[in-house]
């Protein structure tokens, strides 16, 4: 074998090994798991349940999907977003009940682990859409009177 041709066999693998890992790092970030967690004990206990609305609440529409639904609860804010992208699509009020029907984790590389609540509602116009709710630990009896 000449010398010409070991170069050109170490190159190219070199340029394959290169490959391989970069391709795993675009893998690593890429890479998402949704499970669905209502049954976990921890979860369940929020689930089923009302909650009463201790602030001024606006469910968004999201033109992007987020991770489970186009709609998300966003807790102490009354807005009338009316863009391409971002619609207020409903608002709830002190002493509104709202339930939440199912709990949902979200994992991926580069933001860890996040928790979903998952609730259920009608709009104005009679559509019934599930909505997604953030959640960070503790108790929703942190945001809302149960």
């Amino acid at each position: 074998m000449t010398r010409s041709r070991k170069i050109l066999i170490a190159l190219f693998s070199l340029v394959a090994v290169g490959v391989i890992v970069i391709g795993f790092f675009v893998w690593m970030l890429a890479y998402e798991s949704k499970k669905d967690i209502s049954t976990q004990e921890y979860y369940s206990s929020f689930l089923n349940k009302p909650y009463q609305i201790k602030d001024t609440t606006t469910i968004r529409w999201y033109d992007a999907n987020l991770r489970f639904s186009q709609y998300s609860l966003v807790v102490n804010e009354f807005s009338h977003l009316d863009r391409d992208d971002v619609k207020s699509v409903k608002h709830y009020f002190p002493g509104d009940t709202i339930y939440f029907h199912s709990a949902k984790s979200y994992y991926s590389m580069h933001v860890d682990n996040t928790y979903y609540l998952i609730g259920r509602d009608t709009l104005r116009t009679g559509k019934v859409i599930d909505f997604e709710y953030y959640f960070s630990g503790g108790s929703p009896d942190d945001l809302f009177n149960n």
